[in-house]
């Protein structure tokens, strides 16, 4: 890990940290923007039978909606200094059943 993520680094991102995620190949084409921020809403641990690890997944929120699927920690670049209102997402408006 380089020292600009290491500055960075959470052991596991918590409920309103803001992220990006970067668009690849037909993703970027549709959209048009090389990364999208998300809100982190949801934080599900997970710890494995049999080796006692916990691993986390997240419910991410975008401005235009959650995306369909908890995801893991590797897509994500936590942004320490963003916000969800400064990124203009808003998590009291959202639709949850849309999920």
């Amino acid at each position: 890990m380089n020292s600009t993520r290491a500055a960075d680094y959470k052991g596991f991102l918590q409920v309103f940290d803001v992220c990006t995620i970067a668009m690849n190949g037909n993703t970027r084409g549709a959209t048009d923007k090389r990364c999208i921020a998300v809100l982190i809403t949801q934080v599900v641990p997970y710890t494995s039978p049999t080796t006692k690890a916990t691993t986390y997944r997240y419910t991410w929120l975008t401005k235009v909606g959650y995306l369909a699927r908890n995801q893991d920690w590797s897509d994500l670049d936590y942004k320490p200094n963003l916000t969800g209102t400064l990124m203009g997402i808003d998590a009291a408006s959202a639709d949850g059943s849309k999920r």
